[in-house]
């Protein structure tokens, strides 16, 4: 599995957006480093999303409603509703 890990890290510094949100998935679930790493999976939906990928684009959104980036201020909510209008 690490090997895949390595491969999908070097795509992802590419800009690939699948193999970003397949990392920001392993990081939102802790199956890279044993528990979850919310800024990281953030970092990597951040780059699918600037490539406009959708799914990355409602995770963003979902996060940032559900408080795992962010404090869940209204500001945060406000985010999290403009992602989601994306």
């Amino acid at each position: 599995m690490w090997s895949v890990i390595r491969k999908l890290d070097t795509l992802s510094k590419n800009n690939n957006a699948l193999a970003c949100i397949q990392m920001a998935f392993y990081e939102f679930h802790g199956l890279i480093a044993g528990y979850p790493r919310y800024i990281k999976s953030y970092n990597y939906y951040k780059i699918a999303a600037d490539l406009n990928h959708p799914a990355a684009i409602w995770a963003i959104g979902f996060m940032y409603y559900n408080g795992y980036i962010g404090e869940k201020t209204n500001e945060d909510l406000l985010k999290a509703k403009e992602y989601f209008e994306k």
